[in-house]
């Protein structure tokens, strides 16, 4: 969600719509780490789940729903036709790097 997805009447600053919903899922809460890469961030962590560090199982289950995201990211490359493929490239690197992080659990 940002900024661009919400719509409020100028006037009224009433909510009219929200748009782009199609990541929004009733999920695992370890998931909407994935969404902004903050597993590694200890005041994030805390703040957000009230401890500071992931168990094992905590960090596979983050690392899936990465390499899901990931995933997402090189299949919509195409039809949503970016200007370049760099969005491809980066999410294909980093599909790799969690596969071989996932590997050595």
């Amino acid at each position: 969600m940002w900024d661009g997805n919400i719509f409020v009447d100028s006037k009224t600053f009433e909510l009219i719509a929200i748009i782009d919903t199609e990541r929004a899922i009733l999920a695992d809460p370890l998931m909407e780490v994935v969404c902004g890469f903050y597993d590694k961030n200890k005041t994030f962590l805390n703040s957000y789940y009230g401890y500071n560090n992931l168990d094992k199982s905590e960090e596979i289950r983050v690392k899936l729903y990465k390499f899901y995201l990931y995933l997402i990211m090189m299949i919509e490359s195409p039809y949503r036709e970016y200007q370049s493929n760099e969005q491809y490239i980066w999410a294909l690197k980093e599909l790799k790097k969690t596969l071989f992080q996932l590997n050595n659990f």
